[in-house]
């Protein structure tokens, strides 16, 4: 059974587009207080020179929380999780993941960045799109919503790149990285909410 999942997921389309959360492509609690809008990818660099960093823009649409009174525009405790497959170079696919908690949204839109050095993208001739993305977000520990891409779309192909990232990913922890710990953590400060730094 592994080995078809695997299957499965390695014959997936390879097709990658910016999308809008949809009913195929994310899910969202029906009273979920934060969902997923966008994800978008980029090829960016520091100070306008030097090699590309890959930039994955998570865009969050934020209901507000479940409380009343003066509270009831903000989530706290909001953790976004990005999980990345991209080709390697010769056959295969190499797997990252990256996650970090907010401090609190308010009601309203905001973006969580990560970031994927030029080493790899140079390494693997990474373009612009890596081969497939999940995004997850959780409240307080609570999953409210998902986004994935659409390779993604199956349950067997979604299943098959969560048990690869599960066994791949933690040998590539570190590479991956929320804004804070990247060069660009100055970044965009109009729409970068505060993160609970966690350092290793």
């Amino acid at each position: 059974m592994a080995a078809l999942k695997n299957l499965l997921f390695l014959l997936a389309p390879v097709a990658m587009v910016m999308f809008p959360g949809s009913s195929s492509s994310a899910q969202t609690n029906a009273a979920a207080e934060v969902e997923v809008r966008t994800v978008k990818f980029s090829t960016v660099r520091q100070g306008g020179g030097g090699s590309g960093w890959l930039e994955a823009t998570v865009e969050l649409a934020v209901r507000g929380g479940t409380g009343g009174g003066p509270y009831a525009r903000f989530v706290d405790r909001v953790q976004v999780s990005l999980s990345l497959a991209v080709r390697k170079r010769t056959e295969g696919h190499e797997f990252f993941r990256s996650s970090t908690e907010l401090v609190s949204l308010e009601a309203g839109r905001a973006a969580v960045r990560f970031y994927l050095p030029p080493e790899i993208l140079e390494r693997e001739q990474v373009n612009t799109d890596p081969y497939a993305y999940l995004v997850d977000i959780a409240v307080r520990g609570r999953t409210v919503a998902t986004a994935a891409s659409p390779v993604l779309r199956s349950p067997d192909a979604l299943q098959s790149f969560k048990d690869r990232v599960a066994q791949s990913a933690p040998g590539n922890d570190g590479i991956l990285v929320p804004q804070y710990e990247s060069p660009f953590m100055m970044e965009n400060p109009g729409d970068t909410p505060s993160a609970i730094r966690k350092f290793r």
